[in-house]
């Protein structure tokens, strides 16, 4: 069970990597014009955006993110050469490791055979998490853009005071905002089917492995590996609850920021159907569910409960 639960998580981050991969480079053209599209209109952002503000969250957590992939590569790298470095100067038998723990039918002791082997591991392993991060990291700068976009439209609404020329301009600059997270959303669609549908699996793999395994040295590559499963899942899920509350606040900022007793009849229908649009916010989904905070407790309660049915079966 427990080397099924260890090639059922590696190969699930595996597939979630390269689906990521074939996703993007299939849908390169529409990735580009967005890519454009955001870059553009992010230059033209007034300077009083606070975007240090509106990163900080996403800073965070991909500062835990990077640094636990890291860690992981590391781990997988040192880890397995440490017991035999100390088992060979001690002058005592030891098993070769190797960086992942499969049954490769081959002589371990044999250089010719360990070696390849351990590079085949580390490699691999390096491949997926840098090809991970990669494909992530261009995610939240996408889905942070179109948070600043939301911010930049409510900052030009609040000093519109009666300067209402610039009105048809930010009705224009609302629609390219859910335009551009409408596109957004169907570029990475089947990204989020999979990335959820394989996160609680991926989760609950880790830790069952991680609470049934004991101390052994891989247990370091193990929690890392945790770790980033955890940080991916909380990335993609608080990213987007930030932008559907965002895309939602334009709303109360309309309300807000004028005086609906003084406006002229046609301002105050254009700002009403201006409001009720923004009344139905921008949501992410991965076409049976949506990218918010309810779902990452669905994935922690899923966990949970795949694990202790694992566990009674165990028992």
């Amino acid at each position: 069970m427990l080397r099924f639960l260890d090639g059922m998580a590696i190969f699930n981050q595996g597939t979630l990597a390269t689906v990521k991969l074939v996703v993007c480079v299939y849908k390169r053209q529409r990735l580009s014009a967005l890519l454009q599209r955001l870059h553009a209109a992010h230059l033209q952002q007034p300077a009083r955006v606070n975007r240090s503000e509106l990163h900080r969250l996403d800073r965070r957590i991909s500062l835990l993110y990077r640094n636990a992939v890291y860690a992981t590569i590391l781990s997988c790298a040192v880890m397995p050469i440490v017991p035999m470095a100390w088992a060979r100067w001690q002058g005592t038998a030891y098993e070769p490791l190797t960086p992942l723990d499969f049954d490769f039918w081959l002589d371990m002791h044999r250089p010719r055979y360990y070696w390849p082997v351990y590079v085949w591991g580390v490699c691999g392993t390096s491949s997926v998490a840098l090809t991970v991060i990669a494909l992530d990291s261009l995610f939240s700068w996408l889905l942070l853009s179109s948070v600043a976009q939301f911010a930049a439209l409510k900052l030009k609404l609040r000093t519109l005071q009666c300067n209402f020329s610039q009105l048809p301009r930010c009705v224009a600059m609302h629609k390219a905002c859910q335009n551009n997270c409408d596109e957004l959303n169907d570029i990475y669609a089947e990204i989020l089917l999979v990335q959820y549908t394989l996160s609680f699996i991926q989760l609950c793999c880790a830790l069952y492995r991680f609470n049934n395994a004991g101390w052994s040295s891989d247990l370091p590559f193990r929690i890392c590996f945790l770790v980033v499963v955890f940080a991916q899942v909380c990335a993609y899920c608080l990213a987007g609850d930030y932008l559907k509350q965002e895309s939602a606040s334009v709303a109360t900022v309309i309300y807000e920021c004028f005086d609906w007793s003084t406006l002229p009849p046609g301002r105050r229908r254009l700002l009403a159907l201006m409001m009720l649009r923004a009344q139905q916010p921008v949501q992410l989904s991965g076409y049976l569910f949506n990218i918010d905070r309810p779902l990452l407790l669905w994935v922690l309660k899923t966990t949970s409960s795949f694990l202790a049915m694992l566990r009674t079966l165990d028992r």
